[in-house]
């Protein structure tokens, strides 16, 4: 039997979880993709980079709510 909604908010909360993960665990990832690429020579502010990580682990905690409500229907 389907779930109501089907998979595609279960799909969207597993990419949201992805996105959190990487800005948890690699934040200069983001840091390269908003702006490194730009600016070549300027080394990312630890600041930065921990706000980076906060984002994610919020993120993750939103990602992680939605797969337990979702699945609690």
């Amino acid at each position: 039997m389907q779930q109501p909604g089907g998979t595609g908010p279960v799909v969207l909360a597993l990419i949201i979880l992805a996105i959190g993960l990487v800005s948890l665990l690699s934040p200069k990832t983001f840091w390269w993709l908003r702006i490194g690429r730009k600016a070549k020579d300027i080394p990312p502010v630890p600041a930065y980079l921990m706000v980076l990580r906060i984002g994610g682990a919020l993120t993750c905690a939103v990602a992680i709510y939605l797969l337990y409500y979702i699945f609690s229907l």
